[in-house]
């Protein structure tokens, strides 16, 4: 009767579980989450029944969005204007190597790599308006953040690292995330266009 109730107790005990049973033995709680959350949701998905994936895809939905949400409270109040004010040349500096260095990736893994596929009959290549697209849309968040907040408090320079890596979130949500319709519209990629 309430089958997709126990499924999402699975995903949960599952989840918390693996970081617990990981840290126990001296391994990456991270790591082990994330790769069970690779296996139930390639796995476990199979075996779930319909309404218990909309159950787990909606609570997990919303337990991020409350995570992401605590996180980026803790910003505020961890992050000083002074603070990113003093941190601007490395937020500049950051910002441009993150555009170049997910430019690079694109383009040549993505954009040289499935051209390659595409000769060897694999695959088909990737349309030059999906690279544009996926290159500007490198929005950062919440786990930078996050790992920037628990920087150790006796590390040297540790308010300049916080405030580049907040400045630098910062940058990417208000400038890419405010023009990546638009490009994705000129692109001809918005909903609207397809």
């Amino acid at each position: 009767m309430h089958d997709h109730l126990v499924e999402l107790t699975v995903s949960f005990v599952v989840a918390y579980g693996s970081y617990l049973l990981a840290e126990r033995l001296g391994q990456s709680g991270i790591l082990a989450t994330v790769a069970c959350g690779l296996v139930f949701g390639s796995v476990g998905r199979r075996a779930a029944s319909a309404r218990a994936e909309d159950a787990i895809d909606t609570v997990w939905e919303f337990v991020g969005f409350m995570m992401t949400t605590v996180v980026f409270l803790l910003i505020g109040l961890a992050i000083t204007l002074p603070q990113l004010a003093s941190a601007a040349v490395p937020i500049g500096a950051a910002l441009v190597g993150l555009l170049v260095s997910r430019a690079v990736v694109v383009y040549l893994l993505l954009g040289v790599g499935s051209h390659v596929v595409a000769r060897l009959g694999w695959a088909g290549a990737f349309p030059t308006s999906w690279l544009h697209l996926v290159a500007w849309a490198g929005l950062r968040g919440a786990i930078a953040v996050a790992l920037a907040l628990s920087l150790p408090t006796d590390l040297p320079q540790r308010d300049v690292l916080q405030g580049t890596v907040f400045g630098a979130v910062l940058l990417t949500l208000l400038i890419q995330g405010t023009t990546i319709e638009p490009l994705a519209s000129r692109l001809g990629l918005a909903r609207r266009d397809r």
